[in-house]
This record gives structure tokens, sequence and C-alpha cells, in this order.
């Protein structure tokens, strides 16, 4: 019985051949390049053949050491070392170093754009600042100018005021001139003196009959006299009244509450041919002044002035006095 019938009619598988693996050949030797002999018996360059580099070992060179910073040397065929870290030992990486390279290009031209904004910023501030200080340096100026314009027509509308009221003032002296003469009763001492011609006058008592004796001289026309003894309250240039029966010392009792509070100062003068008592402030409760208070023969006078304003009038007024005695 064979195989075949062992296994039921079917044939037995067979073995499947191994391949056999070709043999390496050897290379037919290549002959040896010649290369001119150079000048000064330096051997020439050798190739190295192909199967002596696979048939002999390589012998590691040796590292020579380097100080540091130093760039490598050759060693062996004259070629720095260099591994996959790089040389000596340094990693080699283009990207890596052109990255950096970037982020320092980065850096630093950001700092120039920061250096650009600061420059900026100082420039607008000092522009901002010249611009106003030029601007309130403008105003204070137009503002002096202005005052110095306002003070400039001040002075001038001044000074033609002051130039209009002394040639009112002298043109009101001019017209004062020639002075009237005034004189009173021959009975009461033909009392006389000169008055400016632009006044005029009014005699409200005659002293007709031994009476007193009042006239009253004001510019341009006398207002109303009134009938009490002082000639009511009317404000007058001057007042001359002649009392007979009414002594100085009359008049000296009136004056004395007037002086002793300090309203009216009094004091002894002489002016023309007459010797008297000047009073000089309130002559009346309402009414300031200067009178002056004089004996004349038997009788007592009275010359006043109710304001201020007639002062200098009544100075030249009273100097010009004259009586018969």
């Amino acid at each position: 019985m064979d195989n075949n019938s062992l296994n039921g009619g079917f044939p037995q598988p067979q073995p499947i051949p191994q391949p056999v693996p070709p043999q390496p050949q050897p290379l037919p030797a290549q002959p040896a390049p010649v290369f001119p002999q150079p000048a000064g018996g330096v051997a020439p360059f050798q190739p190295v053949q192909p199967q002596d580099m696979m048939s002999q070992p390589m012998t590691p060179q040796p590292m020579m050491p380097q100080p540091q910073g130093a760039a490598p040397q050759p060693v062996g065929n004259g070629l720095p070392l260099v591994s996959s870290t790089g040389v000596m030992g340094q990693p080699v990486d283009a990207a890596a170093q052109a990255a950096q390279a970037r982020i320092a290009e980065e850096k630093k031209h950001h700092r120039h754009k920061i250096i650009q904004v600061i420059i900026i910023v100082v420039l607008a501030i000092a522009t901002i600042t010249l611009a106003a200080f030029l601007v309130m340096t403008k105003m204070d100026l137009d503002e002096k100018t202005r005052d110095v314009d306002g003070q400039i027509e001040r002075a001038v509308s001044d000074a033609k005021k002051q130039q209009r009221d002394a040639d009112e003032a002298e043109y009101l002296e001019r017209e004062k001139n020639p002075y009237y003469e005034f004189v009173g009763p021959e009975d009461y001492g033909s009392l006389s003196f000169q008055y400016p011609k632009t006044w005029s006058q009014y005699v409200s008592l005659d002293a007709v009959g031994g009476s007193n004796f009042e006239a009253y001289f004001n510019p341009g026309v006398v207002e109303k006299v009134g009938t009490d003894a002082w000639g009511g309250s009317g404000v007058y240039a001057l007042r001359v009244m002649i009392f007979n029966g009414t002594t100085t010392d009359d008049i000296a009792a009136f004056y004395k509450s007037y002086v002793d509070d300090g309203y009216t100062v009094s004091k002894l003068v002489t002016v023309g041919e007459a010797s008297g008592t000047r009073y000089d402030g309130y002559i009346t409760p309402e009414l300031k002044g200067s009178a002056f208070v004089f004996k004349l023969r038997d009788k007592t006078v009275v010359i006043r002035t109710d304001s201020e304003i007639f002062r200098n009038d009544f100075d030249k007024l009273i100097n010009t006095i004259k009586y018969n005695d």
C-alpha cells in the first residue's frame, strides 16, 4: 500500500525547494590612476578604493582640545568634526536661527516704533504747550493793549474835561469883571464892597425907620427871600445883614454850640477895614459855608455865603470891605 492509499487517495504535498542566495562576486581590480609627480617631491593624492574602505576598519581620529570660543580645527583629513548635533557639539537648526533673528529684528523694530511714538508724543506736548503759551501771551498782550488804550482814552477825556472846566472857570472869572460896588445905607455906616457883575442883588429890608438891613446876592436871579431873621432856608451866594439891636455877642452865642461840637471853626480876623470873627463850617443846621461878623458903630454886620462853592468869591469880596465909622 502506497502513501496515496493511506491518505484516502490524495497525493502527499511535496516540500518547497528553498532558493539559494547568490554569492557575492569580487569586483575586478581596477588599475590605480597614475598622477604626474608634482614638484617638491610631495606624493600625489591616492584615491581610496571602495573595497579597501569596506575591508579596512576606520580608526577614530583623536580630537584636539580647543580653547573656548575658538573655531574648530581640522583633524585628520583637514575638515572640522561634524556630527548630527553640529559643529563641536553645538546644534545646527537653520529654522530656529532664522526665527531668533526675526524675533530680534522685530524687537529692534518695536523699540524703534516705541521711540518714535515717545518722540511724537513729546513733540505734540511741546507744540501744544507752546501754542497755549503763545495764545495766553497774545491774550495778555491784547488785554494790556486794550487797558492801555482805555487808560489813554480816560486820560484824554479827563484832560479834556479839566480843560473845559478850566476854560469855563476862566470865562466865568472874566465875566465877573468889572466888579460892581455895593454901598449900604448911609445911616448904617455906608458899608461897601466889590461883587461880581454876574451876580444880581435884592434888598429885602432897607433900614427905613431904624429896622434891620438885608440884601441878597446870587448869580443870575435871586430866589424868593423868606421873612424870618435869617432870610429863610434858601441858598444864596451872599447875604448882607445889618442888625440894629443884635450884638456880636448874640451872634457868638448862636454859633457857640456849633463850635463846641466841632461843626464850625471860628477865628478872629481883619479883612479890609473890618476886624471881627470868621466862622467856617455849618452856619445853620442845614447849610455849610462861611460868615464874617464884625461891629459897625452900634450895629452888628453879618456877611455870609450859604455854600462852599462861593467861598473863593466870598474871600475876595470881604477883602474889599469899606465903611464909614
